[in-house]
């Protein structure tokens, strides 16, 4: 019901092209819940303004994420390849979806990460990954002013936002779902299969959801390969 109204209020269903996204970063409340802001644009307003001095005391939790983005999709593809075997080698739990855009996301949820961890070193560790990653798949920064590359390690703060998996973007005049892709559809990519249409009358519902990769482990063997992971990059 809460997100039917969040849609509702945010005029979501009135723009079938409306982007959706998440927050990387896990926020609770005293009494352990998510802050809510007010819909009203006044008070929603406010309440962001107050949220912003006080929002570290309820940072509780921080995603993963690695966004490829390049003009030329197939580039990206090349690059996320690169990452996606490395975490195919550690057998992390990670989801890769199309980004809806220019490139690839993926996405390794906070609850396989230790939780002595704070959020606030998450971010700091994260970034370092980034740039251990960057170095050992031979990859050079989108920022970079040399020579533009792929991967966005800007993204390691905690206000980040995440497009939404199965979410709708319009790209030049074309509607394409974020999906998650499995082994088969990454390694098979094809933009065309990204548009709407296509994928509403192509992709089997057995392919859908694939928000995890388990490698048939056990949730203590899926943490113990991202701490192994953690050590190998930071």
């Amino acid at each position: 019901i809460l997100l039917k109204q969040s849609l509702e209020k945010l005029k979501v269903y009135d723009d079938i092209s409306a982007k959706l996204y998440f927050d990387l970063s896990t926020w609770i409340d005293e009494d352990g819940n998510t802050p809510m802001f007010s819909f009203n644009p006044k008070k929603r307003k406010t309440d962001k303004e107050e949220f912003d001095k006080i929002h570290k005391k309820y940072f509780k939790g921080y995603d993963y994420a690695v966004d490829i983005d390049a003009d030329d999709i197939m580039v990206a593809h090349r690059d996320t390849a690169k990452i996606k075997k490395i975490f195919d080698d550690f057998r992390l739990p990670y989801s890769l979806k199309f980004s809806g855009g220019k490139g690839f996301h993926f996405l390794i949820e906070d609850k396989w990460f230790n939780n002595k961890i704070k959020p606030k070193n998450k971010v700091i560790t994260f970034g370092k990954i980034a740039q251990g990653i960057i170095g050992g798949c031979g990859l050079r920064s989108i920022n970079d002013k040399k020579e533009k590359g792929t991967f966005d390690d800007s993204i390691y703060d905690d206000r980040r936002i995440f497009k939404l998996a199965y979410s709708l973007q319009n790209k030049d005049g074309k509607e394409y779902v974020c999906l998650p892709l499995t082994d088969w559809q990454f390694e098979h990519f094809n933009l065309k299969d990204m548009e709407l249409n296509n994928v509403m009358m192509t992709t089997k519902i057995k392919e859908r959801g694939l928000l995890a990769r388990t490698h048939g482990l056990t949730e203590n063997q899926l943490k113990d390969n991202v701490s192994i992971f953690l050590k190998e990059f930071k």
